[in-house]
């Protein structure tokens, strides 16, 4: 199944034959890439193999252990039941897209509206949008007592070495106050680099993967009228290969317009991540922010259906390229899940 663009994959439906002739795939591999040609195998939890259907109509979910980057899926049947026969829909979101921001002074979560309009998921009819679901996987990650760590981390530090002023990325957590303590050292309510250019960031590692739904921001609290206007993000699996929200050229976020209002960015497909840079873009005098991360720790290898805040069926948005003698056809059927069917016929 080929995509039209890149998606965060969250998991898959199948179904077995309609009709005639009791035939359904009982075990299957599921492969994933961007690029059709080099294809990774999905770990399911328990293995390489996911289970299947055991009759022909009863509609089977597989959430993935974790949504995966993906413009191709490639299900490969290992066991079946009379001969391999199935109807397939994938479940995802489009790759790190965001509804516009929201501020207020004494919240740091906005969720968006309950409706969210009608997207084309099915292969013959629209359906409505999942909207978002308000608590699921909607933690304050940094501030939020748990046995999930986070090391903050940035490109350069202002005044670093300084005994008298302290820049250092531990200040950029949300709501961080200027404060001078006993030894005079001036803790700044805020990181700054140690230039103002489009080159810093400000990262986090988590010491294990984690959902990530949404960010908050602020400026830099006390003096000298600091804030970020606009910024970029970049994630990664492995802290190693970067990919950047948006492509190539990055998607730019909307942030703050004073020193102290928290600005949300709620993002309409959550992304599993290892670590995150923010990078900003334009800023008010200097670089100055404090900021928070939403969203859920991925526990036991795993996280379950209901904490994935948005899961769109994909079939409108997919090219079934058969790979052996077959048949393909648009079937819809007596569910509200439009599938695409796929009958392959035995090579003897």
């Amino acid at each position: 199944i080929q995509l039209k663009r890149d998606y965060n994959i969250t998991g898959v439906i199948t179904q077995g034959r309609n009709g005639c002739c009791p035939q359904w795939v009982t075990q299957y591999r599921i492969l994933y890439g961007n690029d059709c040609q080099n294809l990774k195998v999905l770990d399911s939890g328990n293995g390489t193999e996911f289970s299947g259907n055991s009759d022909q109509d009863t509609m089977v979910t597989n959430m993935f252990k974790f949504p995966v980057a993906a413009k191709c899926i490639h299900i490969a049947p290992t066991n079946f039941y009379g001969q391999i026969s199935m109807r397939v829909e994938i479940l995802g979101c489009p790759l790190m897209t965001t509804v516009s921001p929201s501020t207020t002074p004494s919240l740091t979560t906005v969720f968006p509206p309950s409706t969210t309009g009608s997207v084309n998921v099915g292969m013959t009819t629209p359906a409505l949008q999942k909207s978002f679901l308000p608590g699921a996987c909607s933690a304050n990650l940094m501030t939020t007592k748990s046995n999930l760590t986070t090391t903050v981390t940035s490109s350069s530090i202002k005044d670093k070495g300084s005994v008298l002023v302290s820049y250092q990325p531990d200040r950029a957590i949300l709501n961080s106050q200027e404060e001078t303590n006993k030894t005079t050292i001036r803790y700044m309510g805020g990181w700054s680099p140690e230039k103002s250019d489009t080159k810093q960031y400000i990262q986090v590692e988590f010491s294990d993967p984690t959902i990530i739904k949404g960010l908050v921001t602020q400026g830099k609290n006390g003096c000298c009228n600091k804030w970020v206007t606009k910024y970029k993000i970049s994630y990664s699996s492995d802290c190693k290969t970067w990919n950047v929200s948006g492509g190539s050229s990055g998607q730019i976020f909307k942030a703050n317009t004073d020193r102290d209002t928290p600005v949300t960015n709620i993002l309409l497909c959550p992304t599993a991540v290892k670590c995150l840079r923010i990078q900003p873009e334009e800023w008010n005098n200097a670089i100055g922010m404090r900021f928070e991360l939403i969203g859920c720790q991925i526990q036991n290898g795993g996280i379950s259906a209901s904490n994935l805040s948005s899961a769109t069926t994909l079939a409108n948005q997919v090219t079934v390229q058969p790979t052996s003698p077959s048949t393909v056809s648009s079937q819809a059927t007596s569910s509200a899940v439009n599938s695409v069917s796929v009958t392959q016929q035995p090579l003897s």
